[in-house]
């Protein structure tokens, strides 16, 4: 799995540089003489290349060097190494690599060499440029020959600093680098991207300023920038036709260097068919989808593209447009470059995400009326009643990739001919909206009760529906359903109905995908989402105003210095004068004490350039906007606290909890763990609302989880280079290292909040209206310590289901009774068995004989011609292996379902209709025949 490849002793970049050849999946990690060794190799072509100094734990002498790799799943393979260092060596180290903005100076520090003043001593050091991206950019380097220089930018790139260090002989050299990026001192939000821009000189436009080949109309703009800068390193345009396109994939081609850029490719106009191989060859180099013949039909018949990706990521990874995708038909897209907050690289973001929430409402018109309304987009879409005055049923809302209404109707389920009317409706929009956004909202309390029904419950499960709950509905109080999901589209939909113990309502926000078609994002299955932070966050970038008169500015600058955060005495106050530009360069700091500071400020006992009116009507302005961002960060602290390492029954306790739930399961899982697609922080935003029992003690913190939520929804895809969810998406760990895992993930969920923090007070329409919101209604609980306690619970529920289908991977569903000798439990299964002492003959064995009730759930699977519910029942089991424990023990089955608030033995209170899909158990469902050879499981073998 690991093999050496090389081991370079004071080479050119480093006292020692050692190039491995691992799998592409596996992590690194490295110790000298002990000491770990902080970050991954790095990445140079297929190869890892890792390079140690003095400041990783490297001697004179005899160094041991311990290598160790590790792909998922946990197989691992181990190298030492002996590395001998010349006694009287001087062993360079230039110190970490560092990041700044433009006029920001660097102080560079060499690492001790050796000992000082000793028999190894350094007699010089050399610090020196040996590379710079763009190569016309220049620096400053001052104090070359000392220990500590200066390296001075006035430009963004990526400079490559060399330390030259000569031992006490004068013969002696050694080597190390440091890497310095200089990125652009732009906002947290970013800046903006438009692909397609509709001006006459550029078709891709970046911060304002178009690039590309502006008298080449018909041809393919293409743009490639470094990623650490969005430095721009080539833009052109190459024909649509005669090998243009491989001529672009020549161009990609050259950019294909561990991910360091991103290229950007546009074309207003059409692909010939017979250019299509050549163009998805282009696509996968940039991590591009495969084209359906829905996108090969739009590229040949004259609409425009748009694709960004990261030249050798994998398919999916980069973002694609293609003409009837999106606003319009042109293929246009409009987002942000935004730094990763993970990587520190800039990615492409579309940040804006439309709201949805259904609920039902009553006005009084003369009489009690029954009005529906469904909102999305900013639009409200309301229904009276249901046809033919029947009382319970559906309000159905279609939306295309544009987010705007091509369908809206209601059906009623009260009847087998409202259930065939239903069936119509589905079908229709299957035929004339494939690919579309559909909302199901019900009206009244809905049940189902024939095939009629159970036709259009197939469908809906086709679109990602869970089959069980929908055919849980039994029209009594609890009857109440909300789906989203895409017509069409099998992916699992937002959900929610009473019947678990939600609302049956739903809101939430819509994002775009790297398909740049619209997708439901996260989402509160209580409707009770701050749908009022999304539309804050979606508000159009707004520079705060500046202020008019000279004086006015130097008092802005005054203020900023006697608030400490702009030192009389330091140069950066001279270029960054605007006390504005600390509210998210000094976000960390206590800003409810700046509030204070700010009303004490006086004029100065010197000269001033400035009047006490003017610093009067400075304070004046800031006054309100610091008071906000006091009341922004507070607010955002508070959401980040149940996810602090420190905080009591924080994540300190995540680890434990996992491995608690581990030693519960007999016997535990396998090592290699492919868990089910299971947001964490969907959990966290509906507020754990599963549980009846519970919905009245949550309504005391739910203002936090709304928030949570909201947040998460608009980071979504900000925090991973590809687009996944902060808390989202597969996890994919050995057991043991699950509870790691979610620390990482959970710590990842705080910097994204901070994030949200950094994005209002960056914006002046922004914070204006989330100062005012959290003023008067963002209200977060008194006691945070609650609000805790349910992240530990929900933190407990998403390893448990994560755990128990990779313990359990099989949901099993019997034959019903009444069929074949169908049976009510699992106990009584009976499987034929070919026997093994006469051939041709059979045994009878029970192979789940103490499976345990709490395991089990009767659900309706479908309708008779009468309308009598087909009833079988669903378990979860190992195998059919009775030597092989298949079933789980009860005290697990009583941790699943159990409701928190059991007196005897409380449990997580996993909502039994939402665990028992195929959903949950990678979408499989076994059918267990009784009586059958094997009972019809022969695959489980």
């Amino acid at each position: 799995m690991m093999s050496v490849k090389a081991v370079t002793v004071n080479g050119p970049n480093a006292p020692v540089t050692i190039t491995v050849r691992v799998a592409a999946k596996a992590t690194l990690r490295t110790r000298v003489n002990g000491r770990a060794v902080r970050g991954d190799f790095d990445q140079v072509g297929r190869r890892r290349v890792g390079h140690l100094t003095a400041h990783d734990g490297l001697r004179p002498g005899v160094n041991r060097v311990r290598l160790r790799a590790r792909v998922p799943g946990g197989r691992a393979s181990m190298v030492m190494l002996t590395v001998r260092l010349p006694h009287a060596h001087a062993i360079a180290d230039a110190g970490r690599d560092r990041s700044t903005t433009p006029g920001e100076p660097v102080r560079l520090s060499a690492g001790p060499s050796s000992d000082e003043g000793g028999t190894h001593a350094v007699t010089s050091r050399r610090w020196e440029v040996v590379s710079a991206e763009p190569e016309r950019d220049r620096a400053t380097l001052t104090g070359a020959t000392t220990a500590h220089a200066t390296l001075a930018t006035r430009r963004p790139g990526v400079y490559t600093v060399r330390l030259t260090v000569r031992g006490a002989d004068g013969h002696v050299v050694s080597y190390d680098t440091t890497q310095v990026t200089v990125a652009p001192d732009d906002p947290p939000a970013g800046v903006p991207i438009e692909t397609l821009a509709d001006r006459p000189d550029g078709q891709i436009v970046i911060d304002g300023k178009p690039f590309g080949d502006t008298a080449d109309r018909n041809g393919i703009h293409i743009v490639a920038i470094e990623r650490a800068t969005r430095t721009p390193v080539q833009t052109g345009t190459t024909p649509r036709h005669g090998g243009g396109i491989a001529q672009l994939s020549q161009i990609v081609k050259t950019w294909d260097q561990d991910s360091r850029y991103m290229v950007i490719v546009s074309g207003a106009k059409d692909i010939s068919a017979g250019e299509l191989g050549a163009f998805q060859t282009l696509l996968d180099q940039l991590g591009g989808p495969a084209l359906s013949a829905e996108d090969r039909a739009s590229l040949t018949a004259g609409r425009g593209f748009s694709v960004i990706g990261v030249p050798g990521t994998p398919r999916g990874s980069a973002w694609a447009s293609f003409g009837a995708r999106g606003d319009g038909v042109r293929g246009d897209m409009r987002g942000m470059l935004r730094p990763n907050g993970v990587t520190g690289d800039y990615d492409f973001v579309a940040p804006r995400q439309p709201s949805f929430n259904t609920w039902s409402e009553h006005f009084e018109r003369g009489r009690a009326t029954r009005i529906n309304t469904i909102e999305a987009n900013g639009e409200y879409y309301n229904k009276e009643g249901l046809p033919n005055g029947t009382t319970a049923g559906f309000h159905m809302l279609v939306l295309d990739d544009a987010l705007r209404a091509v369908a809206e109707r209601t059906a009623g389920t009260s009847s087998v001919s409202e259930q065939r009317n239903l069936r119509a409706d589905l079908d229709d929009f299957a035929r004339d909206y494939p690919g579309d956004l559909l909302i199901m909202q019900s009206i009244g309390q809905v049940k189902g009760s024939s095939w009629e029904w159970e036709w259009s419950v197939d469908k809906l499960v086709d679109w990602g529906a869970n089959r069980i709950l929908l055919n849980a509905l039994d029209g009594d109080a609890k009857s109440t359903y909300t789906f989203v999901g895409r017509i069409g589209g099998g992916v699992a939909p937002v959900e929610s109905s009473g019947k678990t113990g939600q609302a049956g309502q739903v809101s939430g926000a819509f994002a775009r995908g790297h398909d740049w078609r619209w997708a439901p994002s996260v989402f509160d299955v209580n409707g009770a989402m701050n749908d009022e932070l999304l539309e804050v966050l979606n508000q159009p970038a707004q520079a705060f105003t500046p202020f008019p008169t000279a004086g006015e500015r130097a008092a802005e600058q005054y203020i900023a210095q006697q608030l400490r955060l702009c030192p009389r005495d330091d140069a950066r106050c001279d270029r960054h004068p605007s006390l504005r530009y600390y509210y998210w360069h000094a976000y960390s700091v206590n800003w409810t004490g700046k509030e204070s500071e700010l009303a004490n400020v006086r004029m100065p006992r010197t000269e001033a350039t400035f009047t006490a009116a003017q610093l009067d009507a400075a304070r004046d302005t800031l006054a309100p906007e610091v008071a906000d961002v006091a009341n922004v960060k507070n607010y955002v602290d508070n959401l980040r606290r149940p996810f602090s390492e420190g905080s009591a029954g924080g994540l300190a306790d995540i680890t434990k909890m996992s491995s608690d739930l581990v030693a519960d399961l007999n016997p535990p899982p396998a090592d290699d763990t492919v868990s089910r697609v299971f947001s964490y922080i969907g959990q966290i935003a509906s507020g754990g609302a599963g549980i009846a029992e519970e919905v009245e003690k949550l309504t005391q913190y739910r203002s936090y989880f709304s928030g949570v939520g909201t947040a998460m929804s608009v980071v979504a895809y900000l925090t991973e280079p590809r687009g996944r969810p902060v808390l989202g998406d597969d996890v994919k760990a050995k057991a043991a290292d699950l509870g790691p895992a979610l620390v990482t993930k959970l710590r990842d969920a705080q910097s994204a909040m901070t994030n949200i923090g950094l994005l209002i007070v960056s914006d002046r329409a922004k914070l204006a209206a989330a100062g005012a919101a959290i003023d008067s209604d963002w209200v977060l609980p008194a006691d945070p310590g609650k609000a805790t306690a349910e992240v530990q619970l929900q933190t407990r529920r998403w390893i448990a289901l994560t755990l128990a289908p990779v313990a359990y991977p099989y949901l099993v569903r019997t034959t019903p009774p009444g069929r074949g000798g169908g049976v009510a439990f699992a106990q009584d299964i009976v499987c034929k068995i070919p026997s093994i002492h006469v051939r041709g003959a059979y045994d009878f064995e029970k192979p789940f004989p103490y499976q345990p009730n709490e395991t089990q759930l009767r659900g309706i699977i479908d309708f008779d011609h009468d309308g009598t519910p087909v009833e079988p029942d669903f378990f979860f089991a190992r195998s059919f292996d009775m030597d092989h424990q298949p079933y789980p023990t009860a005290r697990f089955a009583n941790q699943l379902f159990r409701s928190p608030s059991d007196p005897t033995e409380p449990g997580l209170g996993i909502p039994r209709l939402e665990f028992f899909t195929p959903r949950t158990f990678s979408g499989r469902t076994r059918v267990a025949n009784q009586l059958d050879v094997y009972c019809g499981n022969r695959d489980l073998f």
